[in-house]
């Protein structure tokens, strides 16, 4: 039984060998590349649900004011505190790779330059000018301050929240970043790019 007003803190993966703490696992580990956490009760019927994309490290996603999810610092046992955010606008487009040879994968980097987690959910990527939600990035995503997130150009967004619904052209392109109401944020245009040359 949970108490009215209680808090149940469970620790996401198996418990280490041995271990006699008062935390119990969940037995299973939460992928930061996002996914969706499901609560069921007894019989089966679902409860709560909620999914998530990119995550940062050191901080929680939590309910917050009216019930929405949010991120946070984390609490053990205790109320959500919401985290500071920065605007998205303050962005960049940092790298990217169009021509692989050897490299598994092209991909596209995202930097942010403050000193504040940034919230990326809904944030538009395109490669193509006259379309510029080609790919959005899923709720509940961040970035961590003054951090870098590789978004994987594969056109496979099937694996992952990390990973873009589109390849990049290798002779000539153009990569643009966009808000989730699709203000500019940042845009870079190339020519003929070298094989695993970023």
């Amino acid at each position: 039984f949970l108490a009215p007003g209680a808090y149940l803190t469970l620790v996401a993966g198996l418990p280490p060998t041995g271990y006699t703490g008062p935390l119990p696992h969940s037995g299973f580990a939460l992928n930061a590349n996002g996914e969706t956490l499901s609560l069921y009760n007894a019989d089966g019927t679902l409860i709560d649900q909620v999914t998530f994309g990119l995550q940062i490290q050191d901080t929680s996603i939590g309910r917050a004011g009216a019930g929405l999810w949010t991120l946070c610092t984390p609490t053990f046992g205790a109320a959500n505190a919401p985290a500071a955010r920065a605007d998205a606008r303050g962005l960049k487009i940092n790298e990217w790779l169009a021509a692989t040879y050897t490299a598994p994968d092209d991909f596209v980097e995202l930097y942010n330059p403050t000193n504040l987690p940034t919230d990326i959910s809904g944030t538009a990527l395109t490669d193509a000018p006259g379309a510029p939600d080609r790919h959005r990035l899923p709720a509940l995503s961040f970035i961590a301050p003054y951090g870098f997130t590789c978004l994987l150009a594969d056109g496979n967004t099937a694996a992952g929240a990390n990973h873009l619904g589109f390849n990049l052209a290798a002779d000539t392109g153009s990569i643009a970043l966009s808000t989730d109401s699709l203000e500019l944020i940042d845009a870079i245009s190339y020519g003929t790019q070298r094989p695993d040359v970023s």
